[in-house]
């Protein structure tokens, strides 16, 4: 037996995930829970992991102009998702849960995602959208791509690029025309 005090991850229950132990844990469950909005507890896990990388690569890359993980909670993760109650209403007024079918999700181009914002907060909150974080800078491409593989999100890419050289990409947005 150890003399020395149980880490918070130690001293919770065996059933509680390992993530609840994140110092961002609590306000970003309470964020949620401001927002309506449900999440899986992977969904919870990625989301810090993802604070955690951004924290860990601002330093050398300087993703975001904030620093702080608490900030980056606030400003950056709980202001993203504040966008996936509405994506998801206009998705389902667009074609209802079922229609679509995972060989052809909806897709979401986030144009000069800078560290992911929105793009990797949307991809976690909504596995059904394939998004593409796109960047004229290729360190932020990069770091896109290192947080998709790291927490498995096959519907996540980074690109490196000036949007207007895209090819592929066709926009249809109800209501638009030019």
């Amino acid at each position: 037996m150890s003399s020395q005090p149980p880490t918070r991850a130690e001293s919770l229950p065996p059933s509680t995930p390992a993530f609840a132990a994140h110092p961002l844990h609590a306000g970003l469950r309470a964020g949620l829970a401001d927002l309506g909005l449900h999440l899986a507890d992977a969904q919870v896990g990625q989301l810090l992991a993802y604070v955690d990388w951004l924290a860990k690569w601002n330093k050398v890359y300087n993703l975001t102009a904030l620093r702080d993980p608490a900030d980056m909670l606030t400003h950056h993760l709980l202001d993203s998702l504040a966008a996936v109650l509405p994506l998801r209403r206009q998705l389902a007024s667009l074609a209802p849960p079922g229609q679509r079918s995972a060989s052809d999700p909806w897709r979401l181009l986030d144009v000069g995602s800078g560290g992911g914002l929105p793009g990797v907060v949307i991809a976690i909150a909504c596995p059904d959208v394939a998004v593409w974080c796109v960047d004229t800078v290729a360190k932020k491409a990069l770091f896109i791509e290192q947080v998709a593989a790291a927490l498995r999100l096959p519907n996540l890419h980074g690109i490196h690029a000036r949007v207007e050289q895209l090819t592929g990409f066709t926009a249809s947005m109800p209501g638009w025309s030019n």
